[in-house]
């Protein structure tokens, strides 16, 4: 079983860049993502703070690899949970999202762009609702130019 995530959080170093023995690209970060206050709590208390390790690879290493330390990302994939020795050489578990999508300032924009109308041109077809602009109407709405009453 395996848990699927998306979170959003704050880098807190620069992301890593590496290279597999095969030359593809991999890539590794951490996040600092602010958790809702448990019930109960006190409000004036600081939400608490899950540090989140983040691995990608491949194109999303390299999309990973562009950001900055301070910077907000959005992550999303696979949720593992894995044990490490802290630095007094107690037994802790960390978290850890094996990436498959980034979304941040400095991702690539969706290819594409906008589909053109199969009328052509950017003409509406006949019968459409014209929308005059807000300020035209006294009340601020939008005015629709055509005969069914509302």
């Amino acid at each position: 079983m395996s848990a699927h995530v998306a979170v959003w959080g704050r880098l807190i170093a620069d992301p890593e860049q590496r290279t597999t023995k095969t030359g593809k690209p991999w890539a590794t970060a951490h996040l600092a993502v602010a958790m809702p206050q448990p019930y109960g709590a006190d409000e004036d208390a600081d939400p608490p703070t899950l540090w989140l390790a983040v691995t990608t690879f491949g194109q999303t290493a390299e999309t990973l690899a562009r950001h900055a330390k301070g910077e907000c990302l959005s992550v999303a994939g696979r949720l593992e949970m894995r044990p490490y020795t802290s630095r007094d050489g107690e037994p802790r578990e960390g978290w850890t999202c094996i990436a498959d999508r980034v979304i941040g300032p400095r991702s690539p924009r969706p290819r594409g762009g906008r589909k053109r109308s199969r009328c052509g041109g950017g003409q509406r077809p006949a019968g459409d609702a014209q929308v005059s602009a807000p300020g035209d109407v006294p009340d601020g709405g939008a005015q629709f130019n055509d005969d069914v009453p509302l």
